[in-house]
């Protein structure tokens, strides 16, 4: 997104306002110029006039004035009128002009305007308005919304003296829609908008929508309604709030939006019924497999389906896709029930006659009640479809096989399968929906145990709520007579406390469950793996390790992953990473358990915490962009983005760091989850600390602190270092030493390769200068394969602060090298600069060649010699019409190729490369 200082945003448009801004320089040095941004209603010419007139006025103009930018929109109401547009236009220089300065200027303007007729020569008007224009003394811009619906005079005077500014410190820049030909405008420079590319897309969306949205939402609407920003924001605003989060599946078709029928389906009302007919049954096909359409149009006029094969789709390898995509829900939208029902008649008899499984749920969608005989063939091929890991597919088909279903023993079992589909799909409130059926149909009290686990699942991923009321009535009514399923209840609460981080509720339902007796495999199974869980929770990671490992393979599905991700979630804490790694790798790729949304969501959040624990924050954003994609839904939504801030806050991304703060945060209060507000302020502090704020850092790593130490394992929140260090930064020594007492004490309990290593650390920083450094050193050098390499680079710059200031600087530099060296491995660019830092204070001074600088991209020495000029991020941001975040990135960049650390030093370097050219 492009932001502009003064509150004007427009969403996808660098490049374009890039390319406007190509008027600013010529027109400084007093040559004017013109352009007309051109495209269909819409499309956000006017978003981007505006944009680029705020960053017009946001640049510094000569005397610290702003330049003179008059904006003029044209109405069609005044198409009639003779120089009316003209006459707007002229008015609204004369508002932005200076009158105390340009007398002169002024009363040539008011006289060109009162002198405007229905018969005044268009070329005398226009010779006349140049003339004008010659005498301007300072740049000024001219933009003019909607120039097409100009009257015919004023364009031509407009187009006439647009074309004739290079003299003049004047730029003219036109909106206009140039396919109603507006012919003056014709002849000038255009630049023309088409949709937004689908990040644009997606981040108009969720705009529009308030909050972030899953990526399959945003995909599925950019997929059929394309880039067009207004059409975007009529759907979006159309759309149910539970559909766009991604609780609930998005329909199959685009609600009904005029905008989009104007844009894909324009004609649509003077189509004949033929013609409606055969789009509606392509519209009703969901594999778009070309033979079965052709089959059920085979009563159908061959030259009214050639033409619609021929206009409107586009076919390849025996399937179709219609040229534009959103026709099908226009079509769709604007047939009656009957017609529906009639093009899924027609599909499912083309399908039943070859044999494809298809012919049943068009059928369903003709039955409006119950159909037993079809609900079982339904259920059966719903079945089928999941085993051969299509549950999109089985998912829809197990709906219409519950909804068929009349009451009874049978729809229990359909309900449960319909929403455990629901479960592996990433739609909880689908999930919970069916579960709670249990409470209005006839069924056993193991089928209503089977039923509240759904929802107890459900509701655990929806925001980490463990429903303990619904968990002890089911599992005391199973009790006496289902041991098993009661356990199974009590097993989902262990683990739901236990991923809440809350110790003494999940052993309490893990206590319950152990005391269940001749328990099946599939529960025997979940105990060992919930068991594991929860001993990792308090600390115990040899005793995980060996429970998880002796978990067997189980039947159900969802338990299979569960215990696959608990696998990986103990391998973590115990610092095993690459065994994770690879047990990841092999769940997104598994046949079934890869193609659940809900499943690869999980696995790369899981991922992401993976690779921050090991220290390689570049794989850690893959990570996180691969979570983001996946459209994963639910607590998560709060965890990630918190985990982020630290990683942002390493990688140099400031902002991004703050911007993951703020929605980690918003997801923390709708969830009400402490340990996630806690891991929150652990994760700031750290952005705190990276950022030298170390004040505001020992306050908020305190609060953090506060919660951390009420877990048994140091590494769950890795508070306790970061406030030690904020601490001593801060010259609070005696709290330093305090909470290093506490630490030490926990890591003796919970001894891990990260806890030692940061606690040696820690006890260097609060030691006295000289013995300090051998102790850094045995940090440094005892080996240990589970390390970050960011913990060690940090170890190596504390080393190396505390040499420089003994006086040692030879040796500081050497380690703060080797510091240097470890953090650009890992991308972590903010570890990189205090490094620097830290070799400029020894005097030594980075080993730089200064012909690097002619390594750099030519976007990177723009900026790099803007910052030798003395511009501040902001600045450099308005006057390369890029964003703040853009410049931060090729900072960040220039930063690691040159081997220097501060502008000042990028500044000097710029000079030094610059001093042979003279």
């Amino acid at each position: 997104m492009t932001e502009i200082e003064n509150g004007v945003d427009v969403v996808g448009r660098d490049d374009e306002l890039n390319l406007l801004g190509g008027l600013v320089e010529p027109l400084a040095a007093g040559s004017g110029g013109s352009i007309v941004v051109d495209g269909p209603p819409g499309i956000g010419k006017t978003a981007v006039l505006r944009a680029f007139v705020a960053r017009v006025q946001a640049q510094p103009a000569p005397d610290d004035d702003t330049t003179p930018v008059s904006f003029t929109t044209a109405s069609m109401d005044e198409q009639e009128w003779p120089y009316s547009g003209l006459h707007l236009v002229l008015s609204g220089i004369s508002a932005v002009i200076d009158s105390h300065l340009h007398d002169a200027l002024m009363t040539e303007l008011r006289e060109l305007s009162v002198g405007l007729g229905d018969h005044t020569s268009a070329h005398q008007v226009s010779m006349r308005l140049l003339s004008v224009f010659g005498q301007v003394s300072r740049p000024m811009y001219v933009v003019v919304d909607d120039a097409h619906r100009l009257d015919s005079s004023s364009q031509q005077v407009l187009g006439f003296v647009a074309r004739r500014l290079g003299s003049v410190p004047v730029a003219m820049v036109f909106g206009a829609d140039l396919s109603t030909k507006p012919v003056p405008f014709e002849a000038l420079t255009s630049l023309y908008l088409g949709g937004l590319s689908e990040p644009g897309a997606r981040t108009l969306l969720e705009n529009a929508a308030g909050a972030p949205l899953p990526a399959r939402v945003t995909r599925q609407i950019v997929a059929e309604v394309g880039g067009h920003p207004q059409a975007l924001l009529d759907v979006v605003d159309r759309i149910p709030a539970d559909q766009l989060t991604g609780r609930v599946e998005l329909d199959v078709y685009l609600p009904d939006s005029p905008v989009v029928r104007r844009l894909c389906l324009p004609e649509l009302d003077h189509l004949g019924e033929a013609e409606r007919r055969v789009l509606l049954v392509a519209a009703a096909s969901q594999d778009r497999r070309l033979a079965p359409l052709l089959d059920a149009l085979r009563e159908q006029d061959e030259a009214v389906v050639k033409w619609m094969i021929d206009h409107y789709l586009v076919s390849a390898d025996g399937t179709f896709t219609f040229r534009r995509p959103a026709i099908a829900s226009v079509m769709w939208r604007a047939a009656t029930h009957s017609q529906q029902l009639w093009a899924h008649e027609a599909l499912a008899r083309a399908y039943r006659t070859s044999g494809d499984d298809q012919w049943l749920w068009h059928s369903a969608q003709t039955s409006p009640g119950v159909a037993e005989e079809l609900a079982g063939a339904l259920y059966a091929a719903a079945g089928a479809s999941a085993r051969a890991a299509k549950l999109e597919q089985a998912r829809a088909w197990a709906r219409q096989a519950v909804r068929l279903t009349p009451p009874g023993k049978r729809r229990a079992e359909r309900l449960l399968f319909a929403g455990q589909l629901a479960l592996l799909a990433g739609y909880f409130d689908e999930a919970v929906r069916l579960a709670r059926e249990r409470f209005s149909e006839p069924m056993t009290a193991q089928q209503r145990g089977d039923l509240a686990l759904l929802e107890i699942r459900a509701r655990q991923l929806v925001d980490g709520e463990v429903p303990s009321g619904v968990v002890t009535r089911h599992a005391e009514e199973l009790a006496g007579t289902d041991p098993s399923r009661a356990a199974q209840l009590n097993l989902a609460a262990a683990l739901g406390f236990a991923r809440r981080l809350e110790s003494a509720e999940a052993g309490r339902f893990l206590t319950l469950a152990q005391q269940a007796e001749n328990v099946d495999t599939t529960t025997a199974g979940m105990l060992r793996y919930t068991e594991a869980a929860v001993a990792s929770l308090r600390g115990e990671h040899d005793m995980s390790i060996k429970l998880i490992e002796g978990a067997e393979p189980l039947g159900d599905t969802f338990a299979e992953a569960e215990r696959h991700l608990t696998h990986v979630t103990v391998l973590v804490r115990a610092g095993a990473y690459a065994e994770a790694r690879q047990l990841l790798t092999g769940l997104v790729h598994d046949p079934i358990l890869g193609a659940s949304a809900l499943v690869t969501g999980w696995a790369y959040a899981v991922r992401t915490l993976l690779e921050i624990r090991a220290g390689d924050m570049n794989a850690a954003g893959t990570a996180a962009k691969a979570w983001e994609n996946a459209g994963a839904t639910g607590l998560s939504n709060a965890v990630v983005p918190a985990c982020m801030i630290r990683v942002h806050a390493l990688l140099g991304e400031t902002e991004l760091a703050w911007a993951a703060r703020r929605r980690a945060l918003d997801r923390a209060r709708r969830h009400g989850d402490s340990w996630v507000n806690a891991l929150v302020a652990a994760e700031t502090g750290a952005l705190l600390l990276t950022l030298g704020r170390v004040g505001e850092a020992v306050a908020t790593l305190g609060a953090a602190r506060c919660y951390a130490v009420e877990h048994p394992d140091p590494a769950m929140f890795a508070t306790e270092p970061d406030y030690i260090e904020a601490c001593v930064r801060n010259g609070e020594h005696e709290r330093a030493v305090a909470a290093l007492e506490v630490f030490e004490e926990r890591v003796i309990a919970v001894p891990t390769a990260w806890a030692h290593h940061t606690l040696a650390r820690c006890a260097a920083l609060v030691s006295a200068p000289e013995p300090s450094v051998p102790l850094f050193e045995e940090a440094i050098t005892t080996p240990a394969d589970g390390v970050s390499p960011v913990e060690l680079a940090r170890t190596m710059i504390c080393l190396g602060e505390r040499l420089r200031r003994l006086g040692h600087r030879i040796d500081a530099g050497r380690w703060l090298r080797q510091a240097m060296a470890v953090a650009e491995s890992i991308g972590a660019t903010a570890l990189v600069a205090h490094a620097q830092e830290e070799i400029r204070a020894t005097g030594q001074g980075p080993v730089v060649d200064v012909a690097t600088i002619s390594g750099l991209t030519r976007a990177e020495r723009r900026v790099a010699a803007l910052v030798a000029a003395g511009r501040r991020n902001r600045e450099i941001a308005a006057e390369l019409y890029v964003s703040v975040r853009t410049v931060e990135t090729h900072l960040g960049r220039i930063y690691r190729k040159t081997g220097i650390g501060s502008r000042a030093e990028l500044a000097s370097l710029a000079a030094e490369t610059a001093e042979p050219r003279r």
